[in-house]
């Protein structure tokens, strides 16, 4: 256990000159700033030190002081180390760099459960000024993934605000959302800011056998006790319907194609719902999904060999159709709060 004292005269050294470390610098400074405000403490403002420059030398030895560093590249991972007059966060990346910020005010009381919902420690006492916390290890082996349903255009600022303080490596957007499709320069500049990436998709693999094919294509459409069905999946065997996956996912990845990651999964509720025509019989429901997926990724490759596809399998039955190489696994959804009009959590366990 570590405690934190915010009368302590604390600067903040930051070690490397990168936009990541600036800004964290300065939303840490803000933070610590709310807290002395919360608890009627008067003091200076934090100052911010390079700490290449002499005067990061005073603090050194026995002055209060915060080192943020972020080491190059994209890791998500850090650490964070407290004793009497040190505070040290250190991030695999830029990313990681935010994650550990917003980790350690966590551990002092902050929460962030809605964009328009932040909590702030409180003091016990008139005299307390002295925060209680846990420490921190390493943290983090896969990305944090967040898929937003809110497209309201006012309010993505908010979200994307939100998910940087809630630890999320990636906001994902669904394919029709405006934010993405139309907004998606100004979006990435956004995000940026916190390194957050940008990816697309959801439920939306039947997107790509658009319905207005049953009247005169219904051999493309999952077959459900006889007949030919255009709700929920479709039959992937067929090879109209292959066709038009591929045409399809081709003109979704060429229409984004500074995207890293798209993420196409069954009918939400129905992932094991496929078709029982006589040449799907053949495969299980997990199996049509990986030819479907397959499908778009090849022409996902074709477009943008270095992004990655995830599918959503709820089996863990061996399948006889292996994936190609850029498609991964979604990991287990994870509970949210308002999953029905905000989003959805989940991971997976590789890092872009």
């Amino acid at each position: 256990m570590a405690d934190f004292d915010i009368l302590k005269p604390w600067a903040i050294l930051t070690n490397g000159n990168s936009d990541s470390v600036k800004y964290a610098a300065l939303e840490l400074a803000a933070y610590i700033e709310i807290l002395r405000a919360n608890f009627r403490v008067e003091q200076k403002s934090l100052p911010i030190i390079d700490s290449k420059d002499s005067s990061a030398i005073n603090y050194i030895g026995q002055s209060p002081h915060i080192v943020l560093r972020a080491k190059v590249g994209k890791g998500n991972g850090f650490t964070w180390r407290m004793d009497k007059f040190r505070l040290e966060i250190i991030g695999e990346g830029g990313r990681g760099l935010f994650n550990g910020m917003f980790d350690f005010l966590s551990a002092l009381g902050f929460k962030w459960k809605t964009p328009d919902n932040e909590e702030s420690p409180r003091r016990n006492s008139v005299s307390s000024h002295i925060l209680p916390m846990r420490t921190a290890e390493n943290r983090y082996s896969g990305q944090k993934r967040y898929l937003l349903f809110d497209n309201n255009q006012k309010k993505v600022e908010s979200w994307i605000r939100w998910a940087a303080r809630n630890r999320i490596d990636a906001l994902v957007f669904p394919l029709a959302s405006r934010a993405f499709s139309v907004f998606f320069e100004r979006l990435t500049q956004k995000t940026g800011i916190y390194e957050i990436d940008v990816e697309a998709g959801g439920w939306e693999l039947p997107r790509l056998v658009p319905r207005k094919y049953f009247t005169f294509h219904k051999e493309m459409f999952r077959m459900n006790e006889g007949k030919r069905d255009k709700r929920i999946n479709f039959c992937p065997t067929s090879p109209e319907t292959i066709r038009v996956i591929s045409s399809e996912a081709r003109k979704v990845f060429l229409a984004h194609p500074h995207t890293k990651a798209f993420h196409l999964w069954p009918t939400r509720g129905h992932e094991q719902e496929w078709c029982s025509c006589p040449s799907c019989r053949a495969f299980t429901a997990e199996e049509q999904n990986r030819i479907a997926i397959n499908v778009a990724a090849d022409a996902l490759h074709e477009i943008a060999p270095s992004a990655v596809l995830s599918y959503c399998e709820l089996s863990t039955e061996n399948s006889n159709i292996a994936l190609r190489e850029n498609v991964i696994k979604t990991g287990r959804l994870l509970d949210s709060f308002g999953q029905e009009t905000s989003g959805w959590f989940f991971t997976d366990l590789i890092t872009l």
